[in-house]
């Protein structure tokens, strides 16, 4: 909340007014506190959406490297940025079936939180 409020004042601030011109002032403990949302008790959370267009409902080992892609995208969405490397390094069905956790990292530049989703993923896809 903090954080916000001083983005705001820098927002609304003259032109040129940069961080840096406001005097350094230590948070205490009281103002870095963050309010959290609570969950119905009922409600579980959710960190990955399923997918339930149809075109998920053929054999994973026959989608086309745009299938993977809508795949990722829906399951992930923040992996928007990494499918230009998806569809450069042609991954398809087949493919992805035998990507490994590094390779989604370093060949498709996955972030580790997201490609470890994507990994796990993939191996409940193809278990079936």
């Amino acid at each position: 909340m903090i954080l916000l409020d001083m983005l705001d004042a820098l927002l609304d601030a003259p032109p040129g007014l940069t961080l840096a011109d406001e005097p350094y002032r230590p948070l205490s403990l009281s103002q870095t506190s963050v309010e959290m949302e609570e969950m119905p008790a009922d409600e579980e959370p959710q960190e990955v959406q399923e997918p339930h267009d149809a075109t998920f409902s053929k054999s994973p080992e026959s989608w086309d490297t745009e299938e993977v892609v809508s795949w990722m995208v829906e399951l992930v969405p923040s992996l928007e940025r990494c499918m230009p490397k998806v569809r450069e390094n042609e991954i398809d069905g087949k493919v992805l079936e035998s990507l490994k956790r590094d390779e989604l990292m370093d060949d498709l530049e996955m972030p580790e939180q997201e490609s470890e989703v994507i990994f796990q993923e993939i191996q409940k896809l193809f278990r079936q």
